[in-house]
């Protein structure tokens, strides 16, 4: 068979994509039981297993050979013990003791927004995973499945820049309410030193500033 005739007998991505779920679980067991296996041969065999045609280009199974090895051997490394993997999920916030019974009360603001800056940046990490994969292996997917992955990785950039943004503004809302309290107050300090003072202003500012008593006077 010449090169022409070749190239000609691969199969467009269309054409073989329904193959490509069956493909990878017979990929994933054929390599476990050889890693060291061509991906060609791996083919071969796979297309005398199933009884239909599958011959996408190198260019496409190429890819998948990279994403897959690495997750082969990851998931190797794991089962081997060089690589230790916590599975039980991780509490962000404590609502359960050590025995796992209910801790009663409300968490702690701070405890909820560490919990949930936490899980904000689990979750873009997990887009931005999301995103590499797609641009190394967007021919696995169908155009309806890339725009739902895509639609998701924008979900989650929207909410992380929301609460961002959010925090900013009420940092920025504080600082300006510091201002204007300290601007009033200037106000009525001026006014005080000016005799111009309301019995209701001189009240005000005394409660802004409660007596002042040293250590000597306090224990006298």
């Amino acid at each position: 068979m010449d090169e022409k005739s070749v190239r000609e007998s691969y199969q467009k991505l269309e054409e073989c994509r329904h193959l490509i779920p069956a493909f990878k679980e017979f990929y994933y067991a054929e390599k476990g039981r050889d890693f060291r296996q061509p991906i060609k041969d791996i083919i071969q065999r796979f297309n005398e297993v199933q009884g239909e045609v599958f011959r996408p280009y190198p260019s496409a199974y190429q890819k998948w050979q990279l994403s897959w090895d690495r997750d082969i051997l990851n998931k190797a490394s794991v089962e081997s013990g060089l690589v230790s993997v916590d599975t039980s999920p991780e509490q962000l916030i404590r609502s359960r003791d050590d025995d796992q019974k209910i801790i009663f009360g409300a968490p702690k603001d701070e405890d909820l927004e560490a919990g949930t800056r936490t899980l904000a940046g689990e979750l873009t990490n997990d887009a931005l995973q999301m995103l590499q994969d797609d641009q190394a292996l967007q021919e696995i997917y169908t155009s309806d499945e890339l725009m739902k992955r895509r639609s998701y990785i924008v979900n989650v950039l929207s909410h992380v820049t929301k609460m961002v943004h959010g925090k900013a503004a009420l940092a920025l809302k504080a600082s300006q309410e510091k201002r204007e309290n300290a601007s009033f107050l200037m106000n009525l300090l001026a006014k005080a030193s000016a005799g111009k003072m309301s019995e209701e202003e001189m009240a005000l500012l005394e409660a802004s500033h409660p007596p002042y008593r040293n250590e000597q006077s306090a224990q006298l």
